[in-house]
């Protein structure tokens, strides 16, 4: 219930600090990914911070909001949250997505977010199991979103594959004339392509069908 919710100052919910220098000739190669107010940015030996965890743009990418699942590195340009305060990390990254950032930026030449008026601002927070709730119904979506953006590569990338091979390198016609299978693309592209290329020159193309190919080639 709405009733349930409480009314507080950020740094009450999700309590910031600023990430740590890093420069690139003290880097050592690793697999725990460097955060920058970009995202992940390179990779070092050493953990920072333990995931999961929540980190935010401070400049460059001024409020872009990054769950990490795993442990890892935030740089100077961002800030991280230090403290949950019992809250759901993947709830929270959602809350500091509704904040406006640049409220909060500090009157200095060079744009940032300034941390303290940050943990000021008022927030709506409701019992953890809604916040668990309301992770999983946003955080499906996420996912939703990310497989119709590889999907939608994948395409692409296909319909550039089978382009060149076809009307560029004349794959299937200099095939046929040796009397073999064209080799140009991959086994599982080519399968594709030959699924496809008749009903994209017919003009029949099937998009359902199309995105139900490439997501089983996705898996």
């Amino acid at each position: 219930m709405v009733s349930e919710w409480k009314t507080l100052p950020l740094g009450d919910v999700n309590t910031l600090q600023r990430g740590f220098d890093l420069p690139k000739q003290k880097r050592k190669p690793g697999k725990v990914p460097i955060v920058s107010s970009s995202g992940i940015s390179d990779y070092h030996s050493k953990v920072g911070v333990q995931g999961p965890g929540v980190v935010i743009g401070r400049y460059g990418t001024i409020g872009k909001v990054f769950l990490v699942n795993e442990d890892y590195w935030p740089l100077n340009t961002t800030l991280w949250v230090k403290d949950f305060h019992g809250n759901a990390p993947q709830f929270s990254s959602y809350l500091l997505r509704t904040i406006d950032f640049r409220s909060c930026s500090d009157k200095s030449s060079v744009p940032g977010v300034n941390r303290n008026d940050l943990h000021r601002i008022l927030v709506q927070l409701p019992p953890l199991p809604i916040q668990k709730r309301i992770a999983h119904i946003f955080g499906t979506l996420d996912d939703k979103i990310e497989l119709n953006r590889r999907i939608n590569a994948t395409l692409e990338a296909m319909a550039r594959a089978l382009f060149r091979s076809w009307f560029v390198d004349f794959d299937p016609v200099r095939a046929k004339a040796d009397g073999r299978q064209p080799t140009a693309l991959d086994p599982a592209t080519a399968a594709l392509r030959d699924a496809l290329l008749p009903k994209l020159l017919s003009g029949e193309l099937d998009v359902a069908e199309t995105e139900a190919q490439a997501e089983l080639a996705l898996l």
